[in-house]
């Protein structure tokens, strides 16, 4: 089953559109060029909501820590949250599961987040290496089986509200950002009609510039001709360092990216501390 219009009210008198599996759409390769503008964020004045969708423990937080932040009561999907994985090694799942759960939960509670965990397995426990791709249709597939019901529900609770929906661009290739981000392509349509659909930028793969740009190239072939921007939120060194505390929270984690600049993403020349995502011009 796969992300069903009849689990959306359509706010469009347009023909549905035919919804075709995963593994049938067409993923083109990384040598397309589109073009890319870029902008600054700037906080909308109308009543927005905000659904970020992580696909690890730690993601929202490294990549969109501040901008959360910024939007207390905002929604945090997490979405594959069984794990075994620790920074310094693997341990039971049972327990690094329960860790980072409550780790999690440290950081909903610090900025009033609403948190739901899916809790699927990551890609090692479905006997996958992080950054394999092959076979990854039948993931996404899975995923938008489980992730459809709560984005519909999200709708029917937000009313004539904005929402603003934060996918993972799927920077560094790792198989379960990835998954996430074919779903979101995948019902792009379905989605556009209910969602302002955003592209963030995943730290800390993106602080490297090349993992970034190969993502953001991947991301303009499979949405060409259409154009995208890329918003920028800016962060001074008092905001940058709420943000390093922000990160501190997951302390399972955090040896991984204890440089400061694996928190921002790679631009050139230095970039200023500041977090950056995608919209569809």
């Amino acid at each position: 089953m796969y992300f069903a219009i009849s689990h959306l009210p359509r706010r469009s008198r347009q023909t549905p559109h035919s919804k075709s599996p995963i593994r049938t759409h067409s993923w083109p390769g990384l040598n397309q060029s589109a073009p890319i503008n870029s902008g600054h964020f700037e906080q909308p004045e109308e009543l927005v909501i905000t659904v970020v969708l992580s696909p690890h423990s730690d993601d929202a937080c490294f990549s969109l820590g501040f901008m959360l932040q910024m939007n207390p009561g905002s929604i945090l999907l997490n979405l594959y949250t069984s794990t075994d994985f620790m920074a310094t090694g693997r341990i039971r799942a049972v327990d690094a599961s329960h860790l980072r759960r409550t780790e999690d939960e440290a950081f909903a509670a610090r900025l009033g987040l609403q948190m739901k965990d899916l809790a699927l397995p990551e890609a090692l426990l479905r006997g996958h290496h992080p950054f394999d791709l092959r076979g990854i249709e039948r993931d996404a597939t899975e995923l938008d089986e489980a992730l459809c019901p709560l984005l519909a529900g999200i709708c029917e609770t937000a009313g004539s509200n904005r929402i603003d929906l934060f996918c993972p661009l799927g920077v560094g290739g790792h198989r379960d950002h990835v998954a996430t981000l074919m779903v979101v392509i995948e019902n792009l349509p379905v989605l556009s009609e209910h969602f302002r659909v955003c592209f963030y930028e995943d730290l800390p793969y993106a602080s490297y510039a090349a993992s970034r740009e190969t993502a953001a190239s991947r991301l303009k072939a499979w949405l060409s001709p259409r154009q995208l921007v890329r918003q920028v939120l800016v962060l001074n060194d008092s905001q940058f360092a709420e943000k390093l505390e922000l990160a501190r929270l997951y302390h399972s984690q955090f040896s991984a990216v204890a440089e400061s600049s694996k928190l921002i993403p790679a631009e050139s020349p230095s970039p200023m501390p500041h977090e950056a995502w995608w919209t569809l011009n």
